[in-house]
């Protein structure tokens, strides 16, 4: 045993209604169909927004929208 717990598959956010603040470098991933190592290359990169929480980076909900160009939806409550 490795002493890490196994990850699950990350919730698929939708940028265009995303209410948080942030969003995880794993679920932006999937978002995009891509790798998460390629998301945090853009951060350290520096053509993304991100920010280290304890060991993991949070992007920006604002910042992953502007960067991928998605336009933000708002959703009325029924």
């Amino acid at each position: 045993m490795s002493g890490r717990r196994p990850r699950s598959a990350p919730a698929i956010v939708d940028l265009a209604t995303h209410p948080r603040p942030y969003v995880t470098v794993r679920a932006l991933a999937a978002y995009l169909e891509t790798d998460p190592r390629t998301i945090i290359r853009l951060i350290a990169d520096g053509a993304l927004e991100g920010v280290k929480v304890n060991r993991e980076w949070r992007i920006p909900t604002d910042a992953a929208r502007r960067k991928f160009h998605v336009e933000l939806i708002h959703r009325q409550a029924s």
